[in-house]
């Protein structure tokens, strides 16, 4: 554009900005000059502060109760039996919350699932699921643990308990509630 413009002219003439503005707005070209365009430079903390960030779906957390069941909700589809987590109440903190299982763990049926992720589950470990389900050691013990199902663990009857310690309380509640004969 410039060239073209420049043309007119006459070569080697030497045009300011104003003229080339005057030659671009004869041409029906829009002009580019600073002034028109209205722009500053702005730090990014000053961006932030003026935009207006919409996302394009609004974002909302599913509650706890939710999250729980559709945990549920997948292990009933998964079927079959399952890898408990073995003995995780032996292992200390840190490695407790690292422990991963293997390909065919509720967590790993809980990380695959898209919507899951979506809301926040970070990853197949024990430590993620636990923040993300709103689990306590204890309660992870005995919904996940190996000691509790004697190589029985299956999707649905994970799926089932799952849905119990969705209701509130959890397990060690709806355990005391069972053995006082009071509706779990």
């Amino acid at each position: 554009m410039v060239q073209r413009l420049r043309g007119k002219q006459g070569r080697g003439n030497n045009i300011g900005f104003s003229k080339l503005s005057e030659l671009a707005a004869s041409e029906g070209i829009a002009s580019a000059s600073p002034k028109e365009a209205n722009m500053k430079h702005q730090s990014p903390d000053q961006l932030r502060e003026a935009a207006a960030v919409v996302a394009a779906h609004p974002i909302t957390r599913m509650t706890r109760k939710d999250r729980l069941n559709r945990w549920a909700d997948l292990l009933d589809q998964h079927g079959g039996s399952m890898e408990a987590l073995y003995r995780i109440e032996y292992l200390p903190d840190a490695e407790r919350r690292a422990y991963r299982g293997g390909d065919n763990t509720p967590l790993a049926v809980a990380y695959h699932d898209p919507v899951l992720r979506a809301d926040g589950l970070g990853g197949d470990r024990l430590g993620d699921a636990m923040d993300y389900f709103e689990m306590n050691d204890e309660d992870a013990h005995h919904l996940l643990c190996d000691c509790h199902y004697m190589g029985s663990l299956t999707g649905r009857n994970l799926a089932a308990r799952l849905r119990r310690y969705a209701e509130g309380g959890g397990v060690m509640n709806w355990a005391r509630r069972v053995f006082a004969g009071l509706p779990g």
